[in-house]
């Protein structure tokens, strides 16, 4: 339940940054556990609506995956995209269809 954390402590960062600001407080930019929680392996973005038939979202690290996908009334479906030579195929798409496919049996029952 972060409501979004990341996006205002980018802000702040990017408003330091352009006023030169340094000191404690811009310190937190700098700390490896910041960096740790900006290197985000998995970057979904959802859009609930049914006019939309195909989107997809990029990962935003290299190493990372990017998942789109859109529950509607009619259907859900998802795509899965990396950089190229990423990880996105292989485990982690079989990982995705299986847990599809159990979501969907419970679904049924």
């Amino acid at each position: 339940m972060g409501h979004g954390f990341d996006r205002h402590l980018f802000a702040m960062r990017r408003l330091a940054a352009a006023r030169g600001r340094h000191g404690a407080a811009v310190e937190l930019f700098d700390d490896r556990a910041y960096a740790a929680i900006n290197h985000n392996r998995l970057s979904t973005s959802t859009l609930g609506s049914d006019t939309f038939d195909l989107f997809a979202f990029a990962p935003v690290v290299a190493d990372g995956n990017g998942i789109s996908y859109n529950i509607s009334n009619r259907r859900c479906w998802m795509v899965a995209s990396d950089w190229r030579g990423g990880p996105a195929g292989g485990d982690f798409l079989e990982n995705v269809v299986a847990s599809v496919s159990d979501l969907r049996d419970v679904l049924d029952a």
